[in-house]
């Protein structure tokens, strides 16, 4: 094996190609390591444009959606108009059964009247 002789000359030489060296590999990992942010930028900013329009799926819903305080003004109009149905309803029913009950009693009447105008026919013959 040989030996290498070390003078100012070689030791500056082999220094500066050493250096050289580091340069080089510190650009390699520094481009790389610039290359891997920029992927992860862009990664992440497809994700964020996801979850954007992801969010404006949901504003737009909820603009389309009713409120719970509408929903409640709509529950109790129609509750109101059901109640104010079922009054008209039960006085309608109490008229007709009202009225069933009346002509009820006048046909007993008549019927009445017409046995005492028979009872009253037959014991004058």
């Amino acid at each position: 094996m040989e030996q290498e002789i070390w003078n100012v000359e070689s030791l500056k030489e082999y220094i500066t190609q050493r250096f050289a060296e580091q340069d080089r590999y510190i650009d390699i990992k520094f481009n790389a390591a610039k290359e891997a942010v920029t992927k992860a930028e862009v990664s992440a900013e497809k994700r964020f444009e996801s979850v954007n329009e992801f969010r404006g799926q949901l504003s737009d819903q909820a603009t389309t959606f009713v409120t719970r305080t509408e929903n409640d003004l709509l529950h109790n109009a129609l509750e109101g108009k059901i109640n104010s149905i079922e009054k008209m309803m039960n006085v309608c029913s109490g008229k007709e059964i009202g009225s069933e009950v009346t002509m009820s009693r006048i046909y007993t009447a008549l019927g009445a009247f017409a046995i005492i105008v028979g009872l009253i026919a037959y014991f004058i013959k």
